[in-house]
């Protein structure tokens, strides 16, 4: 009765944690909202049956992303894998919440720079398609505001300024991102705690999480 309850409660993470995933990346930007709670599912069965287990889940939904989404799609998900087995193996281990949050970010940002490497070949490569999608989004912005009757003094001010302003984002996106990464971690953190609060003062040495 016991195996076939962990087989149900594993099958069941698997298949929520995928469905999250795959409704996160196919219906932007609302389905963006389920990102962050894709490895919630992993985590709640590795807490409750162990981490060997947890760690089994996000292993076969690798794996089956691999075999009928391509290798693209595994590697994206291997973000959030990277979340549930930092968090599983930290979680209890690593009481400061600050430590904790940064230890997953780091983690996940480190993963997705490897990510955005692979697809992209070369951070040359990388920064040049980010700074051409720049390009397209500032040009696209002024269109509007210039339908919607803005002065064309700031228009042109703006559009002065457009490369400044392209540099300053590129510089601050992987600050973005792992503020991004930082957020999701703790989210995770807060749910998992409040899904077990008998465990709260052996997981985190704080009280108050507001604090």
């Amino acid at each position: 009765m016991q195996r076939l309850e962990v087989i149900t409660r594993f099958l069941l993470a698997l298949a929520l944690s995928v469905f999250l995933f795959m409704s996160g990346i196919s219906l932007p930007p609302i389905g963006a909202l389920l990102l962050p709670f894709v490895a919630q599912p992993v985590l709640l069965f590795g807490v409750k049956y162990g981490i060997g287990h947890g760690l089994g889940v996000v292993l076969v939904a690798t794996l089956l992303l691999a075999l009928f989404g391509g290798a693209e799609l595994s590697l994206l998900y291997g973000v959030f894998a990277i979340l549930a087995g930092v968090l599983l193996g930290l979680v209890g281990r690593l009481r400061t919440v600050e430590y904790l949050v940064v230890s997953a970010a780091a983690a996940m940002f480190v993963w997705a720079l490897g990510v955005a490497r692979y697809f992209f070949g070369s951070w040359a490569a990388l920064a040049g398609d980010f700074r051409a999608g720049l390009t397209q989004q500032f040009a696209t912005a002024t269109q509007m505001q210039e339908q919607l009757g803005f002065s064309k003094d700031s228009l042109e001010l703006v559009k002065e300024k457009m490369p400044q302003l392209i540099d300053m984002t590129l510089q601050l996106l992987p600050g973005l991102l792992f503020l991004t990464f930082a957020i999701i971690a703790l989210i995770n953190i807060l749910s998992l705690r409040r899904r077990f609060p008998e465990r709260r003062n052996a997981w985190l040495a704080i009280e108050n999480f507001r604090n």
